[in-house]
């Protein structure tokens, strides 16, 4: 499927917005899904980006990698779908 255009005939990127929360003390420490929903389409629309697509993963651990939302959103990355993924937060 091709890209709709800006007004300068410019690709509109379409973006992929993922939200993950594991525990109720991220909950509780300001990373709500609401939170964490607001602040990235805030920045999608900031970019002049076009949202595609909320990946939500609650209650999934950040220490594995088989989350449906993730692997969902990772094959629309890699089908072109999406151009870019935008989070809240990493975390170290």
């Amino acid at each position: 499927m091709p890209n709709k255009s800006n007004a300068d005939d410019l690709p509109v990127v379409q973006a992929g917005a993922y939200i993950r929360v594991s525990t109720d003390e991220q909950v509780e420490g300001g990373y709500s899904i609401q939170l964490q929903r607001e602040r990235i389409t805030a920045q999608i629309a900031a970019k002049g980006w076009e949202l595609f697509k909320v990946y939500e993963d609650g209650g999934q651990s950040g220490g594995k990698l088989e989350r449906p939302a993730l692997q969902e959103m990772l094959a629309d990355a890699s089908t072109g779908k999406i151009q870019a993924i935008v989070i809240y937060k990493l975390t170290g």
